[in-house]
């Protein structure tokens, strides 16, 4: 950034940045009325321009998280190491997502773990994306390896810490009557319900905080209810169809693996026109979110909401278009 866009940053008035500028503009002969009007804009932009900050936003606060913890030098185990003692550079990253937060720097931070990475702090010495195959590569076919899904499970538990952890920041600064996680949608999600099979049906979403009292908290909700899904369907197939050492039953080439196409399949895209409209987007005429939208809430995110109209890339499908506006209702706290 330049200088002005730094100063403004910290504080500084806009009048103030131009105020040579301003000096020779009010110097001219106008009208009173003319004066009133410069006046009225001045204070607007003052206004406008200031950067609100928390009051949460200081050195102690980040000292309250944690947030000038010890960074780990070694491996250790991952899966018991205390925040208090010491912070890993997924811990430092969130502490960082929590004060941006908290210091209104920036409403929307995402955090993104590599998907090719060994877990050698977890003592897992293989490619995790290889793992989420249940291979040893990045095919889609093969004999299963052994030890894979322990591997899966020892990797989501560190992921889940890893949250659980972000929302301990979120939750620990205090704003506005309650915490900043409570005007806050955290939101943990994977990259696909089914790593071998690609599958994306039935994929869960885990979330906490309630953007200001918009969604439901404390509550699991199903939001698949009219394809008559049962719990064992919802799974997937993958364990039955990977046996540690053995050929699978059916290979993730075939879309076997994963929960059957025809479970799972309210789009995601309406789950985040809920979150634009928890964040106080607007939309335009159309329902599509706008800056500065003159409508109510976001009814329509993306070209479609179906997935046969996916098939090909956008314009491959003349009728893909949102088929059912609007968010999820059963997501909502009233």
């Amino acid at each position: 950034m330049n200088q002005d866009t730094y100063d403004m940053a910290k504080g500084k008035l806009f009048a103030d940045i131009v105020k040579g500028d301003l000096s020779w503009l009010m110097s001219q002969d106008m009208s009173q009325a003319d004066k009133d009007l410069l006046g009225a804009w001045l204070q607007l932009a003052n206004e406008v321009g200031t950067v609100m900050v928390s009051a949460q936003c200081n050195q102690e606060t980040a000292m309250a998280i944690g947030a000038n913890g010890k960074l780990a030098t070694g491996s250790g185990d991952a899966l018991t190491r205390k925040v208090s003692e010491t912070m890993d550079n997924a811990d430092l990253y969130s502490a960082i997502a929590a004060l941006t937060a908290a210091c209104n720097a920036n409403p929307v931070i995402f955090l993104k773990y590599p998907n090719n990475f060994q877990y050698t702090g977890l003592g897992i010495n293989a490619d995790s994306h290889n793992q989420s195959h249940r291979l040893n590569d990045a095919s889609m076919n093969g004999p299963c390896v052994a030890g894979a899904v322990d591997n899966l499970i020892k990797i989501d538990t560190y992921y889940a810490q890893k949250f659980t952890n972000l929302v301990k920041y979120l939750d620990s600064m205090k704003e506005d009557g309650g915490t900043v996680l409570d005007n806050t949608v955290a939101v943990w999600m994977n990259e696909m319900s089914d790593g071998n099979a690609h599958n994306l049906n039935n994929s869960p979403i885990i979330q906490a905080g309630s953007g200001g009292g918009y969604f439901k908290t404390g509550k699991i909700v199903n939001l698949d209810t009219t394809s008559g899904w049962t719990a064992e369907q919802a799974l997937g197939r993958s364990l039955s169809q990977c046996v540690e050492g053995a050929p699978q039953t059916s290979d993730g080439v075939s879309q076997a693996t994963g929960t059957d196409s025809k479970f799972g399949n309210r789009p995601v895209n309406k789950y985040f026109c809920n979150i634009m409209t928890a964040l106080g987007m607007k939309a335009d005429a159309s329902g599509f979110p706008a800056k500065d939208g003159p409508a109510g809430e976001v009814t329509h995110y993306g070209y479609s909401d179906k997935t046969e109209d996916f098939t090909g890339g956008a314009g491959a499908v003349t009728s893909a278009t949102i088929h059912d506006p609007g968010g999820f209702t059963e997501l909502k706290a009233t």
